[in-house]
């Protein structure tokens, strides 16, 4: 007998043997999304949030880029005014460890000088004091026992100049923030003093006892120089050194080196 088409139809999808019609799967699935984004209300709820998610990590952001102005990193310790900030920074640490911080915001923090690595003895840590310090002295020529921040900075320079086992990549940040960072620190500061006092007019012959750059009157280049001179004898400069005080001789005045580019007779 016959029963019809619909009741074979409708006995087959209660023993899921046919699917069901298109319109119904239609409205099955619209009814599904509609459950997934909730109501109007708690979407807008939603928004709302994360809103405020934005709005507050703009304003943390600025005020990493104060405390970076102001101390040339951002290794905000949490032991004064600056606890909200790092307890944000260790925040976002976290979520970037996680894979779970937008790359915009990874960027935006990076370009600040963020230290992702929580090791307070991380070495990308000691750089970031290295170029605060850098960038304020243009040099690397830090007495051992000097901190900055509260950083043990000279004892870290220290430990440089010791390893040798140090990457490329750590080397050439080093080189790119002074040159002369291998040297001892004393010997690295009176080169300076001695170039600068050359480049001002100064002269590698004269009275031993002759004062220095005029903003330098306590630096006795004519000593150093003799004194240099003694250490080669007795082999107590690296090669490094050497060709460093050989390079002296071919420092000229800015006056003369400016009146060399324009074709004037000095």
């Amino acid at each position: 007998m016959d029963l019809g088409h619909d009741w074979l139809a409708d006995q087959s999808r209660v023993a899921g043997a046919l699917p069901d019609r298109p319109g119904q799967r239609t409205a099955a699935k619209v009814s599904s999304r509609r459950s997934r984004r909730g109501s109007p209300a708690s979407r807008r709820q939603r928004r709302r949030a994360q809103d405020t998610g934005r709005r507050e990590w703009e304003r943390m952001y600025a005020v990493a880029v104060a405390f970076a102005a102001e101390h040339g990193h951002l290794d905000a310790t949490g032991t004064g005014t600056d606890r909200e900030l790092a307890h944000w920074l260790a925040h976002q640490r976290h979520l970037h460890g996680e894979a779970q911080l937008r790359p915009i915001r990874t960027s935006r923090l990076a370009e600040l000088g963020m230290i992702w690595d929580d090791d307070p003895n991380a070495w990308e840590r000691g750089l970031a004091y290295a170029r605060a310090f850098a960038t304020r002295t243009g040099h690397l020529a830090i007495p051992v026992a000097q901190t900055l921040d509260g950083y043990p900075l000279g004892a870290w320079m220290a430990a440089q100049r010791r390893a040798n086992k140090l990457t490329k990549h750590q080397q050439k940040a080093l080189d790119a923030l002074d040159p002369l960072w291998r040297l001892e620190p004393g010997w690295n500061r009176s080169y300076r003093r001695m170039t600068a006092y050359l480049a001002a007019g100064g002269t590698l012959t004269g009275p031993a006892n002759r004062t220095g750059h005029p903003t330098d009157s306590c630096f006795r280049p004519g000593v150093w120089l003799r004194s240099q001179t003694q250490r080669a004898c007795d082999r107590k400069l690296n090669r490094q050194q050497i060709e460093l005080l050989n390079a002296l001789s071919t420092i000229r005045p800015a006056w003369a080196a400016a009146g060399a580019s324009s074709g004037m007779t000095v």
